[in-house]
């Protein structure tokens, strides 16, 4: 809501940053500040640029005013067209440690007990923003759904779970962006407790058993499998394919992934 900060966000039905976006960007970079001495302009997600926007972008990023602040996100660096990467100072922020999170809730009186704020501050990767705006009983029910489509996929038997739960998340218009994030964090999962990794514990610690299960069934090797089955899943969500096809397409990959491993 401040007058010197200006926030543009992927948009339209398949979450990309689009060319006229860029142009509105050029053209408001040449207005002075209202009140401060700069003006911020946050571009966060900056790796769902299309091509056409990333090339709108570079003389804005190249020169910009004095008094202008470009500001660009991502998770994924390695997305961004060199071009773009080229053109900006890179800063590398790190998640905070669970604990630290966990007192920020505390001081902010978000969650019921300790046991609440440490699962929040887990699954939001140490992101002290996310872990407060975090749903906590909408996570922990996407996950099971998902928990129960990993695992009728790896059975590979009956897929009537499968189905099942894949409608109910499609009548629930829950975004594939929101459950392949929590898939990722389920597959990290699966592989630090094959690998019997150190370090941080499970982020979703409050299911072991069930991880575990779906861990003897996958083996190390196969989780690489899986992920890349994910990214396929990821690519799906740039083309607008329903959230439900593509999370039965997923699972079912999953299970001659198994069968494989079993030869």
């Amino acid at each position: 809501t401040h007058p010197d900060v200006v926030m543009l966000p992927p948009n339209g039905p398949l979450r990309l940053f689009q060319i006229e976006q860029g142009r509105y960007l050029k053209e408001a970079l040449t207005f002075v500040p209202a009140g401060g001495r700069k003006k911020i302009f946050l571009l966060p997600d900056a790796d769902r640029m299309d091509p056409a926007a990333a090339n709108s972008l570079l003389k804005s990023l190249e020169e910009p005013p004095s008094h202008a602040v470009l500001a660009l996100t991502t998770a994924r660096e390695a997305a961004l067209l060199p071009t773009i990467r080229s053109r900006c100072v890179p800063l590398w922020l790190a998640p905070l440690p669970r604990r630290d999170v966990a007192e920020f809730l505390e001081r902010a009186g978000v969650g019921r007990d300790e046991k609440e704020r440490t699962l929040r501050a887990a699954v939001s990767q140490g992101c002290p923003g996310r872990a407060l705006r975090l749903d906590l009983e909408h996570y922990l029910a996407v996950r099971e759904s998902l928990l129960a489509i990993l695992r009728a996929g790896i059975e590979a038997r009956n897929f009537a779970e499968l189905f099942a739960e894949s409608q109910k998340l499609a009548r629930a218009k829950e975004g594939l962006e929101n459950l392949i994030e929590v898939l990722y964090s389920l597959l990290q999962d699966i592989l630090h407790i094959e690998a019997r990794a150190d370090g941080e514990p499970l982020r979703n610690a409050d299911r072991p058993e069930m991880l575990q299960e779906i861990a003897r069934a996958f083996g190390v090797d196969k989780v690489a499998e899986a992920a890349a089955a994910l990214g396929s899943l990821e690519r799906n969500l740039r083309r607008n394919v329903p959230a439900q096809i593509s999370l039965e397409a997923f699972a079912v990959s999953l299970g001659p992934v198994r069968r494989k491993s079993e030869r």
